[in-house]
Formats: C-alpha cells, structure tokens, sequence
C-alpha cells in the first residue's frame, strides 16, 4: 500500500470513530414522557445519556416451514407464510409492552381461510384474515412467536418459522 492509501484509509476511520462516539441527551418531559437526541435543547441544562453498548446485528431472513397437508384442494406448499416484523431474536425493555407483530402471505389468502396467531405454540386471539396483530401485554422472559395458516374448515395447513421476542424488564437508574 502507498503512503496516500494509508492516509486516506486514516481519515476514514478518524471520520468514522467521530460519528460513533456522538454524544446523546436524554430527555424527560414534564409529562413523563422519554426522548433521546443528539442535539439538546438551546433553553435547557442537560446532562449526557448514560446508555448501554449496543449489540447491532444484521436482520435475519426466517423461511417458512412447509406442512404439506392439503385442505379444500389447496395444497399448503402453494404458501408462503412469514414474520416480517419484529425481527428474529429482538429485544423489549418493559415488562408489560405490547408488540406489533407482521407477515405476509403468498398468494394472497384463499376465500375463507385466515391466520392465527400463535405465542408459545398456542392461539392468541381470534384467527383473522389480517396479517398484523398487536401483541401483548408481554412478562419478561423469552417468547416464541409464529402465525398458522387455517384452512376455511379452521384446520392448520401451514406455519411460519418461529421467531423468539424477549423482554428485559427497566432497570431503574
């Protein structure tokens, strides 16, 4: 490597740790409600944020399992049912947090079919023929999330992988 190439890949990296070590405000309203920002306010005394490392991981692609039964001549491996939304492995600071909670299906659902929502392998809610739900309230722990396919007569006929939601209660400072 040449000289220059050393330099530029110095004023890269100088650039970059700038960036990363931006300082960050928190701020309470009167209302109780939180935000944080980079730029204070002008008319208020602030003290920086004091916040955890942060673990950023790349999204993870979930493929649907398939469940080759077949109900009212539609064969369930024509579907291609998957979360979107949250995020395999995401994590929720607050016991008592709702999730909202996304798929999509493919082809578009079938005259009397619907989706159930499942937590812990077990219904949640009333199946639908929506694709998004809001979930909750949540305990702590780890939670596994997935959505069936049901077939007009209600019988399952596909599901989605998996995917764990876990929720970390506040830590009061």
């Amino acid at each position: 490597m040449t000289t220059l190439s050393h330099l530029l890949i110095m004023m890269i990296a100088l650039a970059l740790a700038g960036a990363a070590s931006a300082q960050i405000y928190k701020i309470e309203r009167e209302d109780g409600s939180v935000y944080y920002t980079d730029r204070p306010p002008p008319d208020i005394q602030i003290e920086p944020a004091v916040l955890p490392d942060i673990i950023i991981q790349p999204p993870t692609r979930i493929s649907p399992e398939v469940n080759p039964r077949s109900d009212a001549g539609v064969p369930s491996s024509n579907y291609q049912l998957e979360i979107v939304s949250p995020l395999n492995e995401t994590v929720i600071h607050g016991a008592g947090q709702s999730v909202a909670v996304s798929a999509t299906i493919s082809p578009t659902l079938g005259e009397g079919m619907q989706l159930q929502l499942l937590l812990g392998g077990q219904p949640f809610g009333a199946p639908q023929s929506a694709s998004d739900w809001q979930l909750g309230p949540l305990n702590p722990g780890a939670h596994q999330v997935s959505v069936q396919l049901l077939s007009p007569s209600g019988e399952p006929l596909t599901a989605s992988t998996a995917i764990t939601i876990y929720v970390i209660p506040r830590v009061a400072r």
